[in-house]
Formats: C-alpha cells, structure tokens, sequence
C-alpha cells in the first residue's frame, strides 16, 4: 500500500484487487470521511477509474489515464457509497467503497 493511504486498491491487467484479496464486484473498503484511498497500476494495460454512483453533494471525479507504474488517490468528504469501475473495461465495474463518519 503507497505511503499515507488508508485503503488501496490493486489495478492488475483486468481487474481492481481491494486489500483483502476480492476483485471487481466483490471488492471493498470502508474508510472515514477524508481517508485517502488509492489506485496503484501494477498491470501492463491502461485503466481510468470513473465513479457510476456517489453522494449527493458529490461531483463524480476520474483519474485521467493510469498507466503502469503510476498511483491515484481521492479523498471522500462525504459519508454514503461510492461505486466506481474502470472507463475502459466495462467488466471492471461495480466496486465499491463506503465512507463513515469517525
């Protein structure tokens, strides 16, 4: 996990990895309001992580282009659920992080 996050989650050539090992639809994490959560590129392909679903008060953000090698982070400043999934590969898709009060 980079320095400073609180979750990361694996960008493999196909698939998002949360830190317990699930992929995709599967994966998760849960973290508090202002957490820093990151998206390492450890694949060969190139990936844009693009939020599908977010809070209201929420502007859905993406990463631009991640290419390997490269890390993302985004800060959640509100509580509820944020579903994300990869722009370029639709079967990437559906993986969610929930944010919580501390």
């Amino acid at each position: 996990m980079p320095f400073g996050s609180d979750a990361n989650f694996d960008i493999q050539d196909d698939t998002f990895v949360d830190p317990d090992g699930n992929h995709d639809q599967e994966a998760h994490v849960t973290v508090q309001r202002h957490a820093t959560i990151t998206w390492t590129q450890n694949g060969t392909n190139i990936h844009r992580v693009e939020f599908s679903k977010v809070p209201d008060g929420v502007n859905a953000v993406d990463s631009d282009d991640l290419r390997p090698g490269t890390i993302w982070e985004y800060h959640p400043r509100i509580e509820g659920e944020y579903v994300f999934f990869c722009r370029y590969h639709e079967y990437m898709m559906d993986v969610r992080i929930t944010v919580e009060s501390p």
